[in-house]
């Protein structure tokens, strides 16, 4: 049997070069300087973030950081460790390297001199970091030549690539099958910190690359802090598992009850189940997030269904973070075909503990198909 020889191409699963230069010219910049880990990986395919490969690359981002720089023709030349490179391919125009932090600075302001014209504008993101500006205020690109252009790489993430949507719906499958494992596992006195061990374990046996979040609670404890609480009885318990396939998110969430499952419990779910059912039913290519929240708002209140009072979001898209965007009441975002989206709202039961649902949908020409499988159900555990 023939050697296969490992692949040593990194490049992005859904950067379109010729999409962002339309998008640039629209927004009147003639270069657009990347720093944030996701977006550098994005565009380039460097793996700089912790959700793909040797998270070292984003650990070291302190003292080597990456860059993405993308010209006016849409193609990104990628600033990197050097070291970090050899022997390996990216999905860049061109790559430039250094050593040290101080050569990283000196790259972005020459690279960028590079590819800006003199009267032209410089897209960067909003968390740019202050050192970077300072070096680009050296270079002579002052603040009057810089443009936050954060709405348009999230126009370019929100609309997924037939690989993206491929990593997405692996990474929702293992999710979804870890959180049905724990669930076959749970019993009375139940160990919280044991559960979510467990859990890393088994995502990371089924082939994930990193995970974006174990959220398990019962009752009302704080369930974004792993304290090392012991399931007692009577207790709602949530179990909302992502994890991470070449750097992208899944999302889901699902409930038990330990005992006899009260009558309210069961309506509160079902109520939440049809709500985010009837959001998913109404969502297309062309929609307002503004229309999606306020159907969202008005189920809540015909079904005098707690919740409407505070709500702010109705769901979020997804991908290389877990809210890429939320999908809120703001009157100029529209759903997108080949969006990944997840909707979720949330009720609290008597005890003031928070209940509701979560369904992923990929958004297709015809509307929202549902790519979260695991069953609707409460599961009692005894």
């Amino acid at each position: 049997m023939a050697d296969t020889k490992p692949s040593t191409e990194f490049r992005s699963l859904g950067f379109d070069p010729a999409r962002a230069a339309r998008l640039m010219e629209e927004h009147g910049v003639g270069a657009v300087l990347v720093s944030l880990p996701e977006n550098v990986y994005y565009t380039t395919g460097y793996p700089c973030i912790t959700g793909t490969g040797n998270p070292i690359l984003f650990n070291l981002k302190n003292r080597l950081p990456a860059f993405s720089c993308i010209g006016a023709n849409g193609e990104p030349t990628l600033l990197c460790w050097a070291f970090s490179t050899y022997g390996v391919t990216f999905g860049a125009e061109k790559v430039v390297g250094y050593e040290d932090l101080g050569a990283a600075v000196s790259s972005v302001r020459q690279v960028v001199a590079e590819q800006l014209g003199p009267a032209e504008k410089l897209g960067i993101e909003s968390t740019c970091p202050q050192y970077v500006l300072a070096a680009l205020a050296e270079a002579g690109i002052d603040n009057e030549r810089l443009v936050v252009v954060d709405s348009l790489l999230r126009a370019l993430r929100l609309v997924k690539s037939p690989r993206e949507l491929e990593v997405l719906e692996k990474s929702l499958e293992i999710a979804e099958s870890c959180v049905d494992e724990i669930f076959s596992s749970l019993t009375i006195g139940s160990s919280r910190l044991a559960l979510i061990n467990e859990a890393k374990r088994y995502l990371f046996a089924r082939g994930v690359d990193g995970i974006s979040h174990i959220t398990i609670s019962f009752g009302t404890e704080n369930p974004e802090i792993a304290i090392d609480e012991k399931l007692a009885e009577n207790k709602l318990i949530t179990l909302d598992v992502g994890a991470m396939v070449d750097g992208y998110c899944s999302d889901n969430r699902r409930y038990g009850f330990s005992g006899e499952i009260p009558e309210q419990i069961t309506h509160l779910y079902k109520s939440m189940v049809a709500v985010v059912d009837s959001i998913g039913a109404v969502m297309k290519p062309g929609t307002p997030y503004s229309e999606l929240f306020e159907h969202g708002k008005k189920l809540l209140i015909d079904g005098n269904i707690t919740g409407h009072e505070w709500l702010n979001h109705v769901g979020h898209s997804i991908g290389l973070e877990i809210e890429e965007d939320w999908i809120d009441d703001r009157a100029g975002p529209c759903i997108e075909e080949d969006m990944v989206v997840a909707i979720e709202l949330y009720t609290i039961t008597d005890e003031l503990v928070p209940i509701g649902n979560e369904e992923t949908y990929h958004i297709t020409p015809d509307g929202a198909k549902r790519l979260s499988m695991l069953p609707r159900e409460l599961h009692r555990v005894a």
